[in-house]
């Protein structure tokens, strides 16, 4: 229980920075520029699922299998990065090709971070989030006092420098080379990269469905209702503190549910998400009373309230409902999961259009999407349930 609180307790520590970022840059910029730079960094975020997942195959190898293919990950995820970003720049028309840096740094980022958890400096591997969130702030404060920035070209100059601090930082209080240099002979690694990609995609194929579903609201809001991307933004990112807490709970359970997979039961499992209810609860009422007083008493945004009772609602529920989706994994219902999770992701983009060209309003539309996302979790539990043979209460 000790340890369980001290992980919270440092997980929140080190999110903290991202915190004051959260709850100052909306006083700091106006909200057309807020929404603007909150949609820049949810495009960057996507950078990491350039990568294919090929950070767990790099993982499962460095444990299971005791490889260390850290070099062919870092190679090729660089040109990973690098393709994947180049083509969302051709494709899409509001993808700046200014922002294929961020998006490429922010790939980068994740697989440096993974060299840095597997050999043990956890609290290193954390910082770039928060240096990053600082750097925000502090290039926020000078743009407000000084002079107008452009919004992208202070995106991504804060993008760099952070990304240069914290892997400067990192290498030299660790003491491994999180840069590789690239070598003539790439076949092997080329071989060895697809070989990551095998191990980590199916893993991460729902994380990544998940978040391209998330991307999707921001999407919608920013391309449809632009005067209220303000006031989703502050929503989702108080919501994301609701979030975090849920999988910290999660991060927990995934290693004590694979110890416990061979006598675990239902009822244990039961008690794992009634636990997980109660956190969730907790955290819906403290994140309610911080939008609460923002919104009333330092800055107002349109509909926040509204818009972080759609999103915490639904996704907290599907988090909530998900505590236990190690289950799948351990007991290979994975892949039904995925595949119905991707099939729900197709028909919320379809139903999107349909209820646009019917002019239904943002939350209606979001609560569909909320709804469909609680499907996709009632049939995990439908299939860890009844088709992962869990055995009822010893």
């Amino acid at each position: 229980m000790k340890a369980d609180l001290k992980f919270y307790f440092f997980r929140y520590f080190s999110y903290g920075f991202i915190a004051i970022e959260m709850l100052l840059l909306p006083i700091i910029l106006s909200k057309e520029s807020y929404g603007e730079l909150e949609w820049y960094k949810s495009i960057a975020l996507l950078g990491s699922y350039s990568l294919f997942g090929s950070f767990s195959g790099y993982i499962y190898y460095k444990y299971t299998l005791k490889k260390d293919l850290y070099e062919a990950l870092f190679t090729y995820g660089l040109f990973s990065g690098i393709l994947v970003s180049l083509i969302c720049a051709l494709l899409f028309s509001k993808f700046s090709y200014l922002l294929i840096i961020p998006f490429f740094l922010n790939a980068l980022s994740i697989i440096q971070e993974k060299k840095l958890q597997v050999c043990n400096h956890f609290i290193l591997s954390i910082l770039f989030k928060p240096i990053l969130s600082l750097v925000l702030v502090i290039c926020c404060l000078y743009s407000y006092y000084f002079k107008q920035i452009d919004i992208s070209i202070l995106f991504i100059f804060i993008y760099i420098i952070s990304y240069v601090f914290w892997t400067i930082l990192s290498t030299y209080f660790s003491g491994e080379k999180v840069l590789i240099k690239l070598h003539l002979n790439l076949k092997s690694k080329f071989f060895q990269y697809c070989n990551l990609i095998k191990h980590g995609f199916i893993i991460n194929l729902s994380t990544i469905a998940l978040s391209l579903l998330l991307f999707s609201y921001r999407n919608l809001i920013f391309e449809n209702f632009v005067s209220e991307l303000a006031g989703f933004s502050l929503a989702f990112n108080v919501a994301l503190f609701v979030f975090l807490g849920i999988n910290t709970y999660g991060y927990i359970l995934t290693i004590r549910i694979g110890e416990e997979i061979d006598s675990i039961n239902k009822s244990a499992l039961k008690m794992y998400l009634k636990n997980a209810f109660l956190v969730f609860i907790l955290l819906f009422f403290a994140g309610l009373i911080i939008i609460y007083i923002y919104d009333n008493f330092i800055v107002s945004f349109e509909n926040i309230i509204l818009y972080y009772f759609v999103i915490t609602s639904f996704v907290g529920l599907y988090y909530v409902f998900s505590i236990i989706s190690p289950i799948l994994l351990y007991r290979n219902t994975i892949n039904q999961s995925t595949l119905f999770f991707v099939f729900v992701l197709i028909i919320d983009y379809i139903l999107n259009i349909y209820l646009l060209k019917l002019n239904m309003s943002s939350f209606q539309i979001l609560s569909k999407s909320g709804s469909l996302l609680l499907i996709s979790a009632f049939y995990n539990l439908y299939l860890i349930f009844n088709k992962s043979e869990i055995e009822n209460e010893n």
